[in-house]
């Protein structure tokens, strides 16, 4: 063999070697599909699915938009027609003593980040907002808003926001609740 095709044969498997070395830290920083810890301990999020504490849940699945969570027997959800530009999907989950949370898909063509999507939806909230960090859900980084009662959590997925708007408080058996909500929430 010539030196020059050599030389591009070893460029070539050089490349190759490259590429599959990014793909493998991509699949890293994504995750394994689980839920990280949420340092702070805020928010209810946890490393890992709480799967024996929701066996008798229900399971709610959106293959459209694939996502995925569990939520307790005596609540309800219900598929709703989006009023807010750019939603373009929603389910809201009644709690058994009438709370709510929105679980929503907006539509982002500019691909902004979890934390600018944040800005967005908190656009018109007091300037009292209590608690802003970042938060891991199903392998994706998140924002996570506080306000008063209200959590607000922002996940991007390329053109796609996953949005949980929830009402339920900050204590109390609904927030204990809305805790393995999320933690079991997955992106399928």
């Amino acid at each position: 063999m010539r030196p020059a095709r050599v030389l591009v044969v070893i460029s070539v498997i050089f490349f190759l070697v490259l590429i599959i070395f990014g793909i493998v830290q991509i699949k890293n920083r994504l995750g394994n599909g689980k839920i990280d810890q949420n340092p702070t301990g805020i928010s209810g999020i946890a490393p890992t699915p709480v799967v024996a504490e929701t066996d008798n849940w229900r399971e709610y699945k959106n293959l459209e938009y694939n996502y995925a969570f569990r939520y307790p027997r005596d609540w309800a959800i219900a598929q709703i027609l989006p009023t807010e530009p750019d939603t373009i999907n929603q389910a809201v989950l009644t709690s058994s003593s009438g709370k709510s949370v929105v679980f929503s898909v907006v539509n982002n063509p500019y691909a902004l980040s979890s934390a600018q999507m944040a800005d967005k939806f908190t656009s018109s909230a007091s300037a009292q907002i209590l608690d802003r960090l970042e938060v891991k859900v199903s392998g994706f980084i998140g924002e996570l808003v506080i306000n008063g009662e209200i959590s607000d959590i922002a996940v991007t997925k390329g053109v796609l926001t996953y949005r949980i708007l929830s009402s339920l408080g900050q204590d109390g058996e609904d927030k204990k609740n809305y805790a393995k909500i999320l933690d079991t929430y997955i992106f399928i």
